[in-house]
């Protein structure tokens, strides 16, 4: 509907999955504050992640510099990492131990995780997802890597 609605400037931005669904419990990843996160993406999948606040960032360049990003769908992405990879982040920046096995989805729903959620983490095993931190940046949208 934007891209026909008759409007003067637009872009659809589209955010990966947000690093803050790990600050609390997140339906993609349960509860990791016991040390585990359950999901079921295979040892190969590499998850992109963006920060809130580079959302923000990147909607306010949409707004204040019209032209900037106009026609474009923007694929959002600061970091690109494996679920491994994640858990050893946490445990380096947070001091704790943090393990993120690799489980089946039918494992994961086994260990908590939403049943609802199986389909969109088999896609994701499947097809990935687009977003990719070098378009982000290639655009000279601010991008905030997991760690930070």
């Amino acid at each position: 509907m934007v891209r026909s609605g008759g409007f003067a400037h637009w872009a659809v931005l589209k955010p990966s999955t947000f690093m803050e669904n790990l600050v609390g419990w997140s339906y993609l990843f349960g509860d990791w504050s016991s040390g585990t996160i359950i999901t079921g993406f295979a040892a190969d999948t590499r998850l992109p992640w963006i920060a809130v606040d580079d959302i923000g960032e990147a909607a306010a360049t949409a707004f204040t510099n019209p032209g900037r990003l106009d026609g474009l769908d923007v694929e959002l992405a600061g970091d690109l990492l494996t679920m491994t990879e994640i858990a050893a982040i946490l445990s380096e920046v947070t001091g704790r131990a943090v393990t993120a096995p690799v489980l089946t989805p039918q494992q994961a729903v086994e260990r908590g995780l939403l049943p609802a959620m199986v389909n969109a983490v088999e896609q994701i095993n499947e097809n990935g997802s687009p977003a990719r931190p070098e378009m982000t940046r290639a655009l000279g949208l601010p991008t905030t890597d997991f760690r930070t």
